[in-house]
């Protein structure tokens, strides 16, 4: 993996975090324009592209927001968004109607496919291997593909028909389709949202369909460019700043490091047994820790970084499963313990670190679960604070 991070010397706990919110002041403002731009290898994803400029701006306290794809760093992003008053609107949460849509196809298609792959596909009732080929051949169209991106322009094209919408609901009640989603979802890159919004088919399906912002916190979403959300707390101007996190995003980091104060650097728990979209012999968690130890040791060595370990619900789902030593081979505790498992997970990202061990700290969340979220970002902000305050004169 590298080099080795040195102990923890902050927990996850402040003594500040009692203090009341009731004197503290939310704003929140939030650049767009609107525009987007689609991935080719990645399309089932809404590609939302923001103007903001992180180097420029008035404010006391730079957050920068930093994590490997699919960690769900814009998930916890759109959270804080959430939680400082800057709901998103309906024009907003219709946007992502298209992209919603496409999450579930795509869901679905990889599922088939994975039953072809396995020989198993003629196993399935000559009507269910029709509706399997049509959501197949809808996946691949590059007119639905592109749907996301128009929707977020203001065009409209409903390619989720209701015959398409039938045919998923019929293939999600197939018990072939269930074993694969239950035994094979890490192998074919299911989304950690597909199973929320099956269990809602009936709803998404309407024609007067408008996507709430629990869907959206669900939803599959990657950053492309730069998104901020402001906020005022304990009389200090905050930015927040969410980067894109695939790694074909990663060069555009270093655009945002100019004057920040603290680094929120968000990784899956849940990543252990899954391996990279762009390179699938590499490990999602080893690839975090990479990231990480890169981040922590070179130009933000004498910064503030908050780690948030997120996804603690489906990593609690997968260690009844197989345990993290599917990916830590050193490791000899309970496979299926919770605590024991995010320890030692909390101590591979502290061993990495090489310098002040005082300035990481540490958080488990659940970022689609917008009360967890609220409650680690306020001991984020107390940390951040009063980390500004005790160096502000040094």
């Amino acid at each position: 993996m590298g080099a080795c991070f040195g102990k923890e010397g902050s927990s996850s706990s402040n003594n500040n975090n009692s203090k009341s919110q009731n004197n503290n002041s939310h704003t929140a403002r939030v650049h767009n324009n609107n525009s987007s731009h689609l991935d080719n290898d990645t399309a089932a994803d809404m590609d939302m592209e923001e103007n903001a400029n992180p180097n420029s701006g008035n404010y006391d306290v730079k957050l920068l927001l930093l994590g490997s794809g699919e960690s769900g760093k814009s998930t916890f992003f759109k959270q804080v968004r959430i939680i400082s008053q800057r709901p998103f609107s309906e024009i907003e949460r219709r946007r992502v109607k298209n992209t919603v849509h496409f999450n579930v196809v795509s869901s679905m298609a990889v599922m088939c496919q994975k039953l072809k792959d396995l020989n198993e596909h003629d196993q399935l009732s000559e009507e269910l291997q029709q509706c399997s080929e049509r959501v197949l051949a809808l996946s691949k169209n590059r007119s639905f593909m592109t749907s996301t991106t128009a929707a977020s322009k203001g065009g409209e094209r409903n390619f989720y028909t209701e015959e398409i919408a039938n045919d998923i609901e019929k293939l999600w009640n197939n018990e072939l389709i269930q074993r694969v989603f239950k035994t094979h979802r890490n192998q074919v890159h299911v989304f950690d949202g597909a199973e929320y919004f099956f269990e809602r088919l009936d709803r998404i399906k309407r024609s007067d369909y408008v996507p709430s912002e629990e869907d959206l916190l669900h939803c599959r979403q990657k950053t492309i460019g730069i998104v901020e959300v402001s906020f005022e707390f304990e009389g200090l101007k905050f930015s927040l700043f969410d980067v894109g996190g695939q790694r074909s995003e990663r060069k555009k980091w270093v655009n945002c490091f100019e004057g920040v104060s603290a680094v929120v650097y968000v990784s899956s728990l849940a990543d252990y047994d899954l391996k990279m979209y762009e390179d699938d012999s590499l490990n999602r968690m080893d690839d975090s820790l990479n990231v990480f130890e890169g981040l922590c040791n070179g130009y933000f060595k004498e910064t503030p970084i908050i780690i948030v370990l997120n996804k603690t619900d489906i990593f609690k789902k997968k260690l009844q499963v197989h345990g993290i030593d599917t990916c830590f081979s050193d490791y000899k505790g309970d496979l299926s313990n919770y605590e024991e498992s995010v320890q030692f997970i909390r101590q591979k990202f502290l061993a990495l670190n090489k310098f002040d061990e005082q300035r990481i700290w540490m958080h488990e969340c659940c970022a689609t679960n917008t009360e967890d979220v609220r409650v680690v970002f306020d001991k984020i902000k107390h940390q951040v604070a009063d980390w500004k305050k005790k160096h502000s004169n040094k």
